[in-house]
């Protein structure tokens, strides 16, 4: 059962080419790192066709003298730029250079532009385009244009920059802008993450992130900029750790709106990034709180406000936040970040590596070292998270508020969302959402015990719930399907491990839906995610039950169901390593000798041997050293049942035949 590791406390770059194309930097997409706010007018040049032409007219608006055709120029770029299949040719280093260069222009408007603009291609290419961006020198460019912002410079409306033009303010604007290209550039390339330290850009970053100076939006900005370069980064943890202590103070705070909730949790990530954990409750409290509000009721009322004539903008008075403040489309989006970001975090602290919680030592407040002890010594041998982490989990009742994320929209509310000019925005976030939960749940389930998840009858609940989600609601998300089936398996690794009673409930009809869902699925994590699932089931009902019983009602039904399903995505696999997490869950769920006569009525024996050339035939062209790298982490499965599959079929074949031998 393995955890899944996302390392990144932040959600990926944003793909620009779903965005609303209107929205403020505040509200844009799936997190605030995408395309800057083009003007209407501009935004239709990005589905024209592209010629030799077009750029030439583009180059010659760069190469002007007057400063009013640079930043048209470069606001075509930036309308250009939102569409990734414009990438390729607006790579041209001539036309890049140029773009570079007005981030130190004396006009303020054209240095606004010129951010926009290549703040807009690096959201739309990917780390090849990224570093072609850093060869063309844009990160000096970006260190000139930091130059402009003295150490007491203050926007002229902190609290008003995600609502008002950017004409009004360009010299804050450019600062988001280019803060925004920051992050882009050195998430994708190491080159631009050694110059950031080099430049000493911290400091000009850390000067802007307070709040109550320069107000949510720039601060949240810096946030998550410096949240991306602080991972594994010694330079940043040496500049921060000593601003650690006040930093907890701030993530201590009670948020008045999810807007403060969400920057306070990115400080949170923050502290996690640089290996500073001196009081994890606090963090820990700070995950409960951002998870506490329910997203699918929030959404539900800001559709209804939005359909009453209240417009989108601004709720009604009954449809607040959970936070005391009206409900917002800023609001619920940072709410959704923030619950997102949360799930991520909880992922990361409850699969730390090797190392990660040596100065944890601390008891949490609220639970005496006692109780710590008591806790560590009771706990799961499977458990590797220190006694107050695990107690703070427990305390704040996490695991029940991350399945608390999984359930999706009404249709009719799905439906509504997609005539409101930022719905799509808001259903994407929330699929983003569910599979992080599903993600987190996971993980929990590999370091937590039984009890502590709830006990084998919430498990069973959860797992028949998840098979619902999964399967009988025809889900298309691959995403989702991925996560859904991998949380399945590790609930049923769970239930296998406590040798649960609860599973004996189920019928082979209750599995049909499932198995003929994932003989047509063409996702391979899903399949590769059934299959050990469904042979650990299988196991399960080995274990709890004697030699006699597999044969008889109520089990053998529903384990021929399960030998049938796993001999026919064996038979018409096309991955090989899938093909051997289904044969390798048929060897463990044979191995104990009382499944004999299960054998030889599932005619186990003669079945498998006829895949064995069918695998082996798969396997031959991985022989060769190049092509086994291929395998990556499934290389060592692969092997196994390699090694394993005659001799295992040969025993079997030896003990099915004293079967056959004693019935005649």
């Amino acid at each position: 059962m393995g955890k899944i590791r996302k390392r990144h406390l932040r959600t990926n770059r944003y793909n620009p080419i779903q965005s609303t194309e209107n929205s403020s930097d505040a509200s844009a997409g799936e997190n605030s790192h995408g395309p800057c706010q083009v003007q209407g007018e501009l935004l239709a040049l990005k589905n024209e066709p592209k010629s030799n032409a077009g750029l030439r007219n583009l180059k010659e608006k760069l190469g002007s003298t007057a400063s009013e055709e640079h930043a048209l120029g470069l606001n075509t770029l930036a309308a250009l730029a939102i569409d990734s299949n414009n990438c390729a040719d607006l790579m041209d280093e001539d036309l890049i250079t140029k773009a570079i260069a007005f981030l130190s222009d004396s006009n303020a408007l054209v240095r606004l532009a010129a951010a926009g603009a290549l703040r807009n291609l690096s959201a739309s290419s990917d780390d090849d385009m990224i570093n072609q961006l850093v060869q063309c020198d844009i990160m000096s460019g970006l260190v000139d244009l930091y130059a402009h912002y003295h150490e007491h410079w203050t926007p002229q409306q902190p609290d008003n920059l995600s609502l008002q033009s950017a004409e009004k303010d360009p010299h804050a604007h450019s600062f988001i802008h280019a803060t925004h290209l920051l992050l882009n550039l050195c998430e994708c390339s190491e080159e631009a993450l050694d110059m950031f330290n080099k430049a000493g850009l911290i400091e000009k970053l850390l000067n802007c992130m307070d709040p109550t100076v320069f107000g949510f939006h720039i601060a949240q900005v810096v946030a998550d900029c410096l949240l991306c370069v602080s991972e594994n980064n010694v330079n940043v943890s040496h500049v921060l750790l000593p601003m650690a202590d006040k930093i907890l103070i701030m993530i201590a705070r009670t948020p008045q709106s999810h807007t403060e909730g969400l920057f306070y949790l990115t400080l949170g990530g923050l502290l996690l990034n640089i290996g500073y954990c001196a009081n994890i409750q606090t963090i820990l409290k700070a995950i409960s709180m951002n998870l506490e509000t329910d997203h699918v009721c929030q959404t539900n009322q800001f559709v209804h406000s939005s359909q009453g004539g209240v417009g989108e903008n601004m709720a009604a008075g009954a449809a607040t936040n959970g936070l005391g403040s009206p409900l917002s489309l800023q609001e619920l989006e940072n709410m959704l970040a923030a619950q997102q970001l949360a799930l991520e975090m909880l992922s990361n602290i409850s699969s730390p590596e090797d190392g990660d919680w040596e100065e944890c030592d601390e008891s949490i407040d609220g639970f005496s070292d006692e109780e710590n002890m008591d806790l560590s010594e009771s706990q799961d041998a499977s458990t590797n998270l220190p006694p107050e982490v695990d107690e703070g989990i427990k305390h704040f009742n996490l695991v029940d508020k991350v399945l608390k994320k999984i359930p999706y929209l009404e249709d009719s509310t799905c439906t509504a969302l997609k005539n409101l000019r930022h719905g799509e925005t808001i259903l994407r976030r929330i699929s983003c959402l569910r599979t992080r939960s599903l993600q987190c749940f996971q993980n929990l389930l590999s370091v937590l015990d039984t009890e502590d998840l709830g006990g084998p009858a919430l498990l069973y609940t959860t797992w028949a719930n998840l098979g619902a989600l999964t399967f009988q609601q025809n889900c298309t998300d691959t995403t989702l399907l991925e996560a859904a089936t991998g949380a399945m398996r590790a609930v049923m690794g769970k239930l296998n491990q406590s040798k649960s009673t609860e599973l004996n409930r189920l019928s082979q009809n209750d599995l049909q839906i499932m198995f003929n869902a994932g003989l047509s699925c063409s996702v391979d994590s899903v399949r590769s995610n059934l299959a050990r699932m469904v042979g650990s089931l299988g196991c399960l009902i080995v274990n709890i039950n004697e030699a006699e019983a597999l044969v008889k009602e109520p089990a053998f039904p529903v384990l021929k169901a399960i030998v049938d399903f796993l001999l026919q995505l064996s038979s018409q696999e096309n991955q090989v390593w899938v093909m051997a997490e289904a044969l390798d869950a048929l060897i463990d769920m044979f191995s104990d000798d009382k499944t004999d006569h299960l054998a030889h009525n599932t005619h186990l024996v003669d079945r498998m041997k006829g895949l064995q050339p069918i695998f082996k035939e798969k396997f031959s062209p991985l022989q060769h050293q190049q092509k086994k790298k291929k395998l990556g982490d499934h290389r060592a499965l692969v092997m196994t049942v390699r090694d394993n599959l005659a001799s295992f079929t040969k025993y079997k074949e030896n003990r099915v035949a004293k079967v056959n031998k004693f019935k005649s």
